[in-house]
């Protein structure tokens, strides 16, 4: 297994870390748009942030 599987691996498990954690928070807007652009946001944070290692 390579390193890039790990972190895809990691990522779809942080998606779903991530999902769960903010489907907690009231952010319904009846159709979960709001909740997606939540977890893209945060996965964009943690990619770009990941770059700089």
């Amino acid at each position: 297994m390579n390193l890039t599987n790990v972190i895809i691996r990691t990522d779809k498990e942080a998606e779903k870390l991530l999902t769960d954690i903010i489907s907690h928070f009231d952010l319904a807007d009846g159709n979960g748009e709001l909740q997606k652009k939540m977890v893209g946001l945060f996965q964009l944070m943690i990619l770009t942030i990941l770059q700089f290692y």
